[in-house]
């Protein structure tokens, strides 16, 4: 049987674990106690797991300790094409994560052709720095050609997800499953 801790009674540290978002390099946090340690790795790329050692005030339950959502400031970052709800941080989160690939080309001047499978929601297509092009709807693909040259290319892919990743963390009618990103599989065909 476990002992109850009344209010008033003092305790020792509590540890707090999650996962970040790819990119993190720095956490606001408002907790209701004073910090003893923050375990967080170099900017991890990929993101990771950070660990908060935490002395709750006095009286403080400890499933109350961070008194505000945590804002999480990212510098670039690695993620795969993908659901980026799938991303511990970026579960709830609603707006634009720009991906960026090179790739080599050959054939200048065939017909090449972008596909991104499937976006969540919409997205603005850059090939080389030209001027981006909008894609707001299914099918996701693009003629690439007139901005594709031979060798390596440069592809810039700007998705924006819609408000329903964040109505997860209000009440709201729209709530449904969290769902973000460029899903894929994103293919380059001549």
């Amino acid at each position: 049987m476990r002992k109850s801790i009344s209010p008033t009674e003092d305790r020792g540290p509590v540890e707090l674990r999650f996962a970040t978002a790819p990119g993190a390099k720095r956490l606001h946090v408002n907790i209701a106690g004073k910090v003893r340690d923050i375990m967080l790795p170099q900017a991890l790329p990929q993101g990771g797991e950070y660990v908060l050692c935490v002395k709750p005030d006095k009286g403080q339950p400890a499933v109350s300790l961070v008194t505000e959502p945590i804002r999480i400031d990212c510098e670039k970052g690695l993620m795969r094409a993908g659901d980026w709800s799938d991303y511990g941080a970026l579960k709830y989160y609603s707006g634009g994560i720009r991906y960026t690939k090179d790739v080599l080309l050959d054939s200048p001047g065939k017909k090449t052709v972008l596909d991104l499978g499937e976006v969540d929601a919409t997205c603005e297509v850059s090939v080389n720095g030209c001027e981006p092009q909008v894609l707001i709807d299914p099918p996701y693909r693009l003629d690439i050609t007139p901005y594709a040259h031979n060798g390596k290319n440069t592809i810039s892919v700007l998705v924006y997800s819609s408000l329903a990743n964040h109505y997860q963390t209000t009440p709201s009618p729209y709530r449904g499953e969290p769902h973000a990103g460029l899903i894929g599989p994103v293919t380059i065909t001549k």
